[in-house]
């Protein structure tokens, strides 16, 4: 029997329950990690709900999911800042097909609220079957497959590179010490600050909230926090606040002043993705035309993901109602 519960993140009972899910799990990452969840869905207004999905008294599968209100009847189930992907744990391959596709049924029902609209990205290689009450669309993002175990040879990981980042990082990588900064998550933030506003934008959450996100993460042994310090100036010139599981590496938060400081902490993190064996190195995503443009000299796959949205029946109408009336 497939059955559903549903509660705060801060009931205790259903927080150690989506806890042991996520450590029996490969496919966990740290955005299902309830130090992320927490901390970035609050910076939003939002707390986190837990969904478990269980076949036979046994959790097979859940979500951790940020919610909030809106216009004060109406719930909302949001992508936290900083989360590339929903936390989402589909049923495993294990579970025969009827059960997983039941389950899997069960988990996005419950996910979006019974009077409100939910927005929910599905991981690459995530995969269900929409209801009726979701759209669709498709997002990408890039992926580095970085060969772990092979040789550690630095001309390997810039094979695939376009020119003019072979060329940077020839002429520019001595002028650079490579170190992990954790202790100073404003180095970080304050980077990641500067290049939003080099392109005419604004962080999604407070400063404070980032670099509160940040020390927890690393706290929580999920983080590390790389910079290029230029060995002439003794100025921090880049950074990466790398998150990681046990195979993938996550390009999170970044920043840089102009120049080839970037090209050559990008160098040192693949190679120190190998060094680790974590097998993928992901740029968190390919969406907006001049990041992307930057992540994809780099040589990296275009892999496809899912976003789904969905509003509960009759929802769009009442809210866009709502809205007139506010603005009359």
């Amino acid at each position: 029997m497939i059955t559903t519960e549903i509660g705060p993140s801060s009931d205790a009972d259903i927080r150690r329950a989506w806890n042991t899910l996520v450590h029996s799990r490969h496919d966990s990452t740290p955005f299902h990690q309830l130090a992320f969840l927490e901390r970035s869905a609050a910076a939003n207004g939002g707390l986190v709900r837990i969904i478990l999905i269980r076949a036979d008294e046994e959790v097979v599968s859940g979500a951790a999911l940020a919610v909030r209100q809106r216009l004060g009847f109406l719930t909302e189930v949001f992508i936290p800042p900083y989360a590339p992907y929903s936390a989402l744990l589909l049923p495993p391959q294990r579970l025969a097909s009827a059960q997983a596709a039941a389950a899997s049924s069960m988990l996005l029902s419950a996910s979006l609220p019974r009077f409100g609209f939910a927005r929910v990205f599905l991981a690459p290689g995530q995969n269900v079957a929409t209801l009726p009450a979701w759209k669709s669309q498709k997002l990408r993002t890039f992926l580095i497959d970085t060969h772990a175990g092979g040789v550690e040879s630095i001309d390997d990981i810039t094979r695939r590179w376009s020119d003019n980042p072979k060329r940077l990082f020839r002429k520019h990588h001595d002028e650079y010490a490579i170190e992990i900064l954790n202790a100073h998550p404003e180095v970080a933030v304050d980077l990641n600050v500067a290049s939003y506003a080099r392109h005419g934008r604004t962080l999604p959450i407070p400063r404070r909230h980032l670099i509160g996100l940040v020390s927890a993460m690393v706290d929580h042994g999920a983080a590390n926090i790389f910079v290029a310090r230029n060995r002439s100036t003794s100025e921090i010139d880049a950074s990466v606040v790398l998150l990681f599981d046990d195979s993938t590496a996550f390009y999170w938060i970044a920043g840089s002043k102009p120049g080839p400081a970037m090209t050559v902490l990008i160098a040192d993190l693949l190679m120190e993705c190998r060094r680790r064996g974590l097998r993928t190195f992901d740029f968190v995503g390919a969406n907006t035309p001049g990041i992307a443009d930057f992540k994809r000299r780099f040589g990296p796959d275009l892999i496809e993901y899912t976003s789904l949205i969905g509003a509960s029946p009759g929802v769009l109408g009442i809210a866009l109602a709502a809205r007139r009336r506010l603005m009359s």
